[in-house]
């Protein structure tokens, strides 16, 4: 029976820790704007333990969905999936959190052409910055201010 107890502390630690790690993106939630553009982003708790968004535009008064988004545990991963629509054969592409200090979350995936990190920073409760790097940390970032 002793033997039990560390497992069990073992497990509940990590159980802590993963919804510790999750909880630090909760503040995803809602929508953003990129400034001094028409393009957002919305998220939204999915009911588990993760968050599932979109990208969108306004164009002519209508909102015109650009992209699936996704942020998901998988085992002991965290995964971001985007599915971006009339692309891929409407398959996502995963992209692993690998780094995250402080309010810094960097998910890559190596293997794919384009994009192949995105990291999102938090600046205060109502501001985001975006990277969106390829090949040599080349890219674009956006400024999103939350709604």
């Amino acid at each position: 029976m002793k033997k039990v107890y560390p497992l069990l502390f073992l497990m509940a630690l990590f159980t802590v820790q993963s919804c510790a790690q999750d909880n630090k993106l909760r503040f995803l939630e809602g929508t953003w704007k990129v400034e001094n553009k028409e393009t957002y982003e919305e998220w939204k708790a999915d009911g588990k333990d993760g968050l599932t968004g979109r990208s969108y535009r306004i164009r002519d008064g209508k909102e015109i969905t650009t992209e699936r988004l996704q942020i998901r545990k998988d085992k002991k991963d965290i995964i971001y999936t985007a599915t971006v629509l009339n692309q891929n054969q409407g398959k996502g592409i995963d992209f692993k959190l690998n780094r995250e200090i402080k309010e810094v979350f960097a998910f890559e995936n190596p293997e794919h052409d384009f994009p192949k990190k995105i990291i999102y920073t938090q600046i205060g409760d109502n501001k985001l910055q975006v990277k969106v790097l390829g090949e040599n940390d080349k890219g674009f970032i956006l400024t999103m201010i939350k709604q």
